[in-house]
């Protein structure tokens, strides 16, 4: 301790303030394929404006660590955030270890730090991912000797990460800073059969224009997906709060600015609602299980949910709630030996009939039950969701007739 009571840093130290905590980086957001114009729209949302490139799932853009910080906590769209950290030509393993030992891993990787690869290769004269990754941690392992900072590559439960990406020879090597999946919200804890992702959902809600609305129907609700992910869009809350992350034992991580960090957006972020949600589904099972989850969330003062069946009668819509209709009907194995197309006609029907001043947001697996349902849409977003080519349509509100 110095004369002022003040920690003195050792060199290692002030490398890390330097080089990573005082310096901006490449990061990139993962999402579902698909959606770039609603999660480019949350990024910018958050305040991340340096975009470096949009791609097909996936938006890389230019931060701070406190940039990463932000969009793992508060994004609703993000599966995973991972920062870039080295990019180099490599044809053979000799070249590939060369250059990985020359990475100042030590700057990224705390001591006793137990390190996974996910390696993906394509087009590359390296090919064999499990001989890449050998060889990245026999890198690895070597630089951090070097620096006297111990490491394992046992891979085990709560691993730090590093993603591999060779194509056509170019490696790059990113830090993942997200660990579980961001869809993994922590309040549903239960399911019913092919239940959306919540990330999936909040993608289409915001890609309806949720904000724009103060009456929610869900009345194929399952597991109340869509009606947890408005209603706490609607209440503001942080997704990620009590969340455990990996950077949080990155050696540039401090405890204080963080929690600095959350109590700002907390203060940021007043709860409240001006939105109203109906979940409902025809299976009483279904209903339970969607009140269990709005419950455990806490929602209940946003959510109703009850046993309906969609064709059997009109929800009335108060006429000063502009009101958007999110469905995720029952579709392949869900329906298998069913006439599929007849339940989307039905549903087009029903629409039509009792909700056509409302917007809409409905997934349809494939062109067939799409000309079966017969509604227009304004926007159409293509995407693969539980291994079958969906596509979500959207349409706006209308007003409602003079």
């Amino acid at each position: 301790m110095s004369g002022g009571g003040k920690k003195r840093l050792t060199a290692l130290e002030k490398r890390v303030r330097r080089q990573v905590r005082a310096r901006k980086h490449a990061f990139f957001a993962v999402f579902q394929p698909g959606f770039e114009r609603a999660a480019l729209a949350e990024l910018r949302a958050m305040g991340i404006s340096e975009i470096l490139e949009v791609a097909e799932g996936g938006v890389e853009f230019s931060g701070t660590l406190d940039d990463c910080f932000r969009v793992n906590l508060l994004s609703r769209t993000v599966i995973r955030v991972i920062m870039r950290l080295a990019a180099f030509r490599a044809d053979a393993f000799a070249v590939l270890r060369e250059k990985a030992e020359a990475v100042p891993w030590e700057l990224y990787l705390g001591p006793a730090c137990d390190i996974s690869f996910n390696v993906t290769c394509r087009k590359s004269r390296l090919y064999h991912s499990g001989a890449v990754a050998e060889h990245l941690a026999a890198a690895v392992g070597a630089r951090m000797a070097s620096q006297c900072v111990p490491v394992s590559f046992s891979g085990g439960e709560g691993s730090q990460t590093v993603f591999v990406r060779i194509d056509h020879d170019r490696c790059v090597l990113s830090l993942d800073s997200t660990g579980g999946p961001l869809y993994r919200r922590g309040h549903k804890t239960l399911v019913t059969r092919a239940t959306l992702r919540e990330t999936t959902a909040a993608l289409m809600l915001l890609e309806a224009g949720i904000g724009n609305y103060r009456m929610l129907l869900d009345p194929f609700c399952g597991s109340g997906t869509f009606s947890l992910e408005a209603a706490a869009m609607a209440k503001r809350m942080i997704p990620g709060m009590d969340r455990e992350f990996p950077f949080m034992k990155w050696p540039a991580f401090g405890a204080a600015a963080y929690n600095h960090l959350r109590g700002r957006l907390v203060n940021e972020a007043p709860g409240n609602s001006v939105i109203s949600v109906i979940a409902s589904d025809i299976d009483p099972g279904a209903v339970d299980v969607a009140r269990a989850n709005i419950s455990s969330a806490g929602l209940d003062d946003i959510c109703s949910v009850e046993t309906r069946d969609f064709f059997a009668g009109r929800v009335e819509i108060p006429p000063d709630r502009r009101c958007l209709i999110v469905m995720n009907p029952p579709y392949g194995e869900r329906l298998k030996g069913h006439d599929v197309a007849g339940l989307y006609r039905m549903i087009g029907e029903t629409v039509r009939l009792w909700y056509g001043e409302c917007g809409y947001a409905i997934i349809v697996p494939g062109l067939e039950t799409e000309k079966a349902l017969s509604l227009p849409h304004d926007r159409k977003v293509l995407f693969m969701n539980g291994g079958i080519r969906v596509a979500a349509l959207f349409r706006d509100a209308r007003p409602c007739p003079a």
